[in-house]
């Protein structure tokens, strides 16, 4: 049966294959003889298509669904399963479908029995990543093209990613929506694809509603460009004031020019109001809170397929229009975009007595020597906010904390029970130190301190005499999964769940500071980082 956009006249046709894809999901992840990979799962999927699709009735639908999983096979019962759950779930499994979507009883029976199947916590489908937990999707058959998956694949690519995030994305009850719904939302959107944008389009719409900034496309910009365009304007745009600044450039070109300069609001892109662009873009940019989604999108309303753009700018009250030249985006400096200075040492010592550790650049061996010089000073800021170059916190900590202390915790799925997460022991950090840093801590955090960086911040505020300075943080911490999807498209989410000790989020929230500074407009233009001030300012007056 030849499969496009008019299954959808059919009728009950997105209820039936809503149905199916959380069946085909459930037994992949559930049913014990499927787990060993036994089935082709992605191609029993393509089968059954075309018999939910064509069944006249929810009788006739469900008695297909029912030979189904009879054909599987029969499995032993797990006898220590208990629905009730103890202190440690931080996440129930969601599967009061079953007996709520008016399957019948002879379905919702089998199905239920699957539910309390004995499994061995092995999966073809799914591994974790040791001393980790968070999940590795593998045996996921990408089927790479140079256009884009037909309509069987492109349904497969949906029920695939939606049933990841079902049973292992440990932040799923932020997502803010009855996941279920988004499932049924989506099914005409992946079947009426025309083309290949069309369909990336799509995915990135639903990878953006999980509220995640890791769930990214990954690798090459092969699929992107379709989208975004081949081309992009080189300036850093940043949200300042509810304004769109330029804060820097990506080609050393424009940065001793005077059109444009670092500060100028960008009023209009191409004749467009930058607040219609920001607003179009952002259900297809990624992001755990407003603010990351607003960063994403400000990197797309740039892109183009023309060689020149046109923007509107605002400068000392006056308003102009200038042509930017635009570059091929592999020909580009993205990085500057997750800095905040040019200093490219680790270490800088300040006449003050004030130590600044640079998080781009610090190495764990170097933390030996450096602490010579550091220990001989009144204050050390520790700038958090671009992405760390290595994973300090556990030898830098040794010298910070006066004692081991719990910093944070993390929740990951059980394995035997998919989407059941448990959240674990407290994580700890630091060591007895009569010798520990008696100065003062300032720590440095905005909206770019991202996964290991907030991390890394609830390690080091432990400090007994510690203030963190500046803005929240991303809030997107733990460990990435990466998953495939048809077209060899790669994206990924949050695998495991972070924690503060008492089990309050990270995810969407970030790191809050102490003192709340946030760069301005006028201290963009006369090149200066307020919060580096504030933080000396701090340690200064100490």
């Amino acid at each position: 049966m030849r499969i496009d956009k008019d299954i959808l006249k059919k009728q009950n046709a997105i209820e039936n294959l809503k149905i199916l894809g959380l069946i085909w999901g459930f037994l992949k992840y559930y049913h014990p003889i499927v787990a060993t990979g036994k089935f082709n799962w992605d191609k029993k999927l393509i089968e059954m298509l075309p018999l939910i699709i064509e069944s006249d009735s929810k009788v006739e639908r469900d008695k297909v669904l029912e030979s189904w999983v009879k054909e599987l096979g029969d499995f032993e019962i797990c006898r220590s399963i208990t629905e009730n759950s103890n202190d440690s779930v931080i996440l129930e499994p969601d599967l009061d479908w079953i007996e709520n979507s008016s399957l019948s009883k002879e379905l919702v029976k089998i199905l239920l029995k699957v539910k309390r199947a004995e499994r061995t916590g092995k999966n073809h489908y799914i591994s974790f990543v040791r001393n980790a937990g968070n999940p590795r999707f593998k045996n996921e058959k990408s089927y790479p093209t140079k256009n884009y998956p037909d309509t069987k694949k492109r349904i497969l690519s949906l029920f695939r990613y939606w049933n990841m995030v079902q049973y292992f994305f440990p932040y799923r009850y932020l997502i803010k929506e009855d996941w279920k719904d988004v499932l049924e939302e989506f099914i005409p959107k992946f079947v009426n694809v025309e083309n290949r944008n069309d369909y990336l389009s799509a995915i990135l719409e639903l990878i953006t509603r999980i509220n995640d900034l890791h769930a990214a496309i990954y690798g090459k910009d092969y699929w992107l460009e379709g989208i975004k365009g081949s081309y992009s304007a080189p300036i850093d745009l940043s949200y300042i004031e509810n304004k769109v600044v330029i804060t820097g450039f990506y080609n050393d070109k424009y940065k001793n020019t005077a059109v444009p300069k670092i500060g100028d609001v960008v009023l209009e892109i191409n004749g467009k109001p930058v607040e219609k662009l920001i607003e179009n873009h952002l259900k297809y940019s990624p992001g755990s809170n407003l603010l990351t989604k607003i960063r994403t999108a400000l990197l797309d309303i740039i892109r183009t397929d023309d060689k020149s753009i046109e923007i509107k700018i605002e400068r000392n009250n006056k308003t102009s229009v200038k042509i930017i030249q635009c570059y091929k985006c592999n020909d580009l400096d993205f990085s500057i975009r997750y800095r905040h200075t040019n200093d490219d040492n680790a270490l800088t010592i300040l006449k003050s007595k004030i130590a600044i550790l640079n998080n781009t650049k610090l190495k764990r061996n170097d933390i030996p020597s450096f602490w010579e010089k550091i220990s001989k000073t009144k204050g050390l800021i520790i700038d958090c906010r671009p992405c760390p170059l290595e994973f300090p916190v556990y030898e830098l900590c040794k010298h910070l904390l006066p004692t081991k202390l719990p910093f944070s915790r993390w929740s990951e799925v059980e394995s035997k029970v998919p989407g059941m997460f448990k959240i674990k022991s407290h994580m700890y950090t630091g060591r007895k130190n009569k010798n520990y840093y008696k100065g003062k801590v300032v720590l440095l955090i905005n909206e770019v301190s991202t996964s290991s960086a907030e991390f890394q911040i609830m390690a080091y505020r432990l400090h007994p005499n510690s203030i963190v300075v500046g803005s929240a943080t991303a809030g997107t911490d733990g460990n990435m999964s990466f998953l495939t999807l048809p077209g060899k498209i790669v994206t990924a989410f949050t695998g495991i769940g972070i924690y503060y000790p008492d089990g309050s989020e990270t995810q969407c929230i970030g790191i809050l500071p102490d003192i709340e500074i946030k760069p301005t407009i006028k201290g963009i233009r006369e090149g200066r980082d307020e919060l580096m001030e504030k933080a000396i300012e701090i340690i200064e007056n100490n």
